[in-house]
């Protein structure tokens, strides 16, 4: 027993070691995953920037047109042309400038992907093409043993009590066999002697076994070390809680933010056109139309920015547990249905195209 206890001890405690590299691994298979969906969510809330500000250049160009025609009659005064003309030269500024973001988002993908930035290219189409998976409730807390973090924490908690187990068959002397002479342990041949209840051979046994304290101390180290790898990992799971519950709580009101700015963007776009309606009807003021327009901007930006925080929320929450809340065969299946791209132990399948 001394020495298979000794010998498996530490096998397991190697085989555990192993283990916890390779979830190790895994953590940068995760947050290589991340990095890569959240830029690709960048870089599709770049596009729809520059969509927007490139009709909101046609709205300020149409509403300058119809300015002229009316100071051209007299009923506008220059401040009202000229104001105008700073907001479409404000407006096309920006241009550049959210052309050089997309450049800069798609580059940033395409070498998350292991490529240079010439061998691929990317296809966009904005936030609105993209779906996100359906969160669905009740998520199981044993989805949080897929973290890497967590994972590994479990892994050195079971290499250290392999430790314990070894420490304690070190308090035995180790029998070594051999295939000519069989037994070689000295103590053991002496052991089985029947003399071995002598108090000569006692005296050689606690000579083995107490040794100073040393193998004493040393089971208490890796006692000691074991209850810290224990709280280790209570704090991992702990933390991980925290992380999930606190992506859910983003996803769930970044979605409400979304649903009311995007009826503030509704309202605002009809008030735009209302107001450019009655531009040209010479009915309403230069500075109510200027406040229009600018209202429509600022709200079509911000619901990009809200629109862009829903779904990094969505994708912190895959992080956060690990890789998503789907089972291995529901995420091949799905897979396999859409054509989805794996990466590592994150499904990035789960915000196909509409």
């Amino acid at each position: 027993m001394a020495l298979w206890g000794g010998k498996q001890g530490a096998v397991g405690a190697g085989e555990a070691g192993l283990a916890a590299s390779r979830i190790d691994l895994d953590a940068v298979r995760l947050s290589t995953a991340t990095a890569l969906v959240d830029a690709y969510l960048q870089a599709a809330a770049a596009e729809d920037r520059l969509k927007l500000a490139r009709e909101d250049v046609a709205i300020a160009e149409r509403t300058l047109a119809a300015i002229r025609r009316r100071f051209d009659v007299g009923t506008v005064t220059a401040l009202d042309l000229a104001q105008q003309e700073g907001v479409l030269a404000t407006q096309r500024a920006a241009i550049p400038d959210l052309e050089i973001t997309l450049r800069q988002t798609r580059n940033a993908v395409v070498v998350l992907t292991g490529r240079a930035p010439e061998a691929a290219t990317i296809r966009g189409g904005g936030l609105e093409r993209l779906r996100l998976p359906r969160v669905a409730p009740g998520l199981p807390s044993r989805l949080l043993v897929r973290r890497p973090d967590v994972a590994a924490a479990e892994m050195r908690l079971e290499a250290a009590a392999a430790n314990v187990e070894a420490a304690r068959a070190a308090f035995l002397p180790e029998v070594g066999l051999t295939g000519s002479a069989g037994l070689s342990s000295a103590f053991l041949k002496n052991l089985l002697r029947p003399e071995a209840f002598a108090g000569s051979i006692a005296a050689s046994v606690t000579e083995t076994i107490f040794d100073g304290g040393a193998r004493e101390g040393r089971l208490a180290l890796t006692r000691a070390q074991h209850a810290e790898l224990a709280a280790g990992y209570r704090k991992a799971v702990h933390e991980a809680l925290a992380d999930v519950e606190n992506a859910l709580v983003a996803v769930e009101q970044n979605r409400r933010r979304e649903a009311l700015q995007t009826a503030v963007v509704t309202a605002a776009r009809k008030t735009q056109r209302l107001t450019e309606q009655r531009l040209s009807e010479g009915t309403i003021t230069i500075t109510t139309v200027l406040d229009a327009q600018r209202t429509l901007f600022q709200a079509e930006d911000t619901l990009v920015a809200v629109r862009l925080a829903r779904f990094r929320a969505t994708v912190d929450l895959v992080a956060a547990l690990g890789g998503g809340w789907t089972t291995a065969p529901e995420a091949k299946a799905r897979e396999a249905k859409a054509g989805a791209v794996a990466a590592g132990p994150m499904v990035l399948g789960g915000m196909d195209r509409r």
